[in-house]
């Protein structure tokens, strides 16, 4: 059957069209006096069964791009549930930065393509800016000819390839595994290129207080937003770097485009012992039934300001020695588990943090973990909890964003890790 492509003119004409059964795509022209009537115009097309999708048409010469964010509700409905939305008229970036990596990454996989001409290769005058140069998306965008993209502030993603390697070694060098280990996913991450997906390698310093799940020699390999089509390459990845594969195959066979948001791996060494951890983080939507894929029975406290969003084990020697549960969390709630060490979180920029449950291999709680984002000049409201601040006032980039984990266990701080995207070595300042 033929899809028809209709443009929306009022709501008396779509209501006619909606009478017949014909599969269709609605052209709506955003800022035409119209948006007032877009939610009513979405549902009357969710309730037609042949409803495909939607093309947002926008006028670059006269559109403030701010008013995009209202569509961003619409649009993460639409996608959810499989609809096919395309926006027209606007640099890639633009898009990106109105959905943000989870429903972006659905957006990419659900473009209307048979209904998009490329407009970009009809311009011969494509306007960039500086900040243009190194980002992925270049070469098949339409370009910022006259958008303010400065007050805009776009989200840029920038290829890796740049970022020198040359064989270092964070770790001492008799951890000769951890270190080859460590350079294979650093390349991964700088030789894999992607539309949707950021592959990042995180290091951890831990502050120790006699914790036994504390490891100083660790790094950490994140995949977020990950495509589909990408699963196979890099859960065949995964499986040839990881000591205990059938983890990997349990990570694939739960990941889809509906369920998965990001999913992680870690490798950390303290002696003769290796600790992998396997996580994944998962769509609003799936929630936590992935704990029933992984075989965790354990009865979290439901409450309206934890935001279940992922699941990690932790692995030594084939076995499961623990379990993590994340939430989101913000910051007026996770206030009262920290101002009994004296820590005042209310100053943070960041409004929304992350609360960790621990669980022992039974699936018993045994401690829980804060987690903090902060920026570098906020290092100084952890200086009464972090017994070497110079140190680390001197080794964090002043440009940076980071996570500092204070677990608790019986009413006291166990440890604390600072997760950073950063070499702490001396004399070297490479950012991976």
């Amino acid at each position: 059957m033929i899809i028809e492509n209709i443009s929306f003119q009022d709501l008396e004409q779509l209501g006619l069209f909606l009478e017949k059964e014909q599969r269709f795509y609605l052209n709506f022209n955003l800022d035409e006096n119209n948006d007032k009537y877009l939610k009513q115009i979405i549902k009357m097309c969710m309730d037609h069964q042949g409803f495909k999708g939607v093309i947002f048409h926008v006028d670059t010469h006269k559109f403030i791009f701010d008013r995009l964010f209202f569509v961003k509700s619409l649009i993460e409905q639409l996608l959810i549930l499989k609809k096919q939305v395309s926006i027209k008229g606007v640099p890639i970036c633009v898009s990106r930065t109105l959905l943000g990596g989870y429903l972006y990454m659905l957006f990419v996989n659900n473009q209307v393509v048979e209904n998009i001409e490329n407009n970009y290769e009809t311009q011969t005058n494509r306007v960039f800016l500086p900040m243009c140069i190194s980002c992925i998306d270049k070469d098949g965008c339409i370009g910022t000819n006259k958008i303010d993209m400065q007050s805009f502030n776009p989200i840029i993603k920038k290829s890796l390839s740049f970022f020198p390697v040359n064989g270092l070694k964070p770790f001492e060098q008799d951890l000769v595994f951890l270190n080859s280990k460590h350079e294979i996913y650093v390349e991964h991450c700088r030789n894999v290129q992607s539309l949707v997906a950021y592959r990042t390698v995180y290091y951890v310093s831990n502050i120790d207080f006699k914790s036994e799940y504390s490891y100083d020699n660790r790094f950490i390999y994140g995949c977020d937003y990950i495509g589909p089509d990408e699963y196979k390459k890099e859960f065949k990845f995964l499986r040839s770097n990881v000591i205990h594969s059938k983890y990997i195959d349990l990570l694939e066979s739960i990941a889809s485009i509906e369920k998965t948001s990001q999913i992680a791996y870690s490798l950390a060494q303290k002696g003769d012992i290796f600790r992998e951890s396997f996580y994944m983080f998962v769509s609003k939507q799936y929630g936590d039934k992935i704990l029933q894929d992984f075989q965790i029975i354990y009865k979290y406290p439901h409450s309206n300001d934890m935001q279940f969003i992922g699941v990690g084990i932790d692995v030594i020697n084939d076995v499961i020695e623990g379990y993590k549960l994340y939430f989101q969390s913000f910051k007026s709630f996770l206030k009262s588990y920290l101002e009994p060490f004296g820590l005042d979180i209310s100053k943070l920029s960041h409004n929304s943090h992350y609360l960790v449950l621990r669980l022992d291999k039974h699936q018993h709680l045994v401690s829980y973990k804060v987690e903090l984002l902060f920026l570098y000049e906020e290092l100084k409201y952890f200086r009464d909890l972090i017994d070497d601040y110079t140190y680390y006032d001197k080794k964090l980039n002043s440009t940076g964003l980071y996570n500092m984990a204070i677990e608790i266990v019986k009413n006291k701080i166990s440890k604390i890790n600072i997760y950073h995207r950063h070499y702490f070595m001396e004399n070297i300042n490479n950012n991976v």
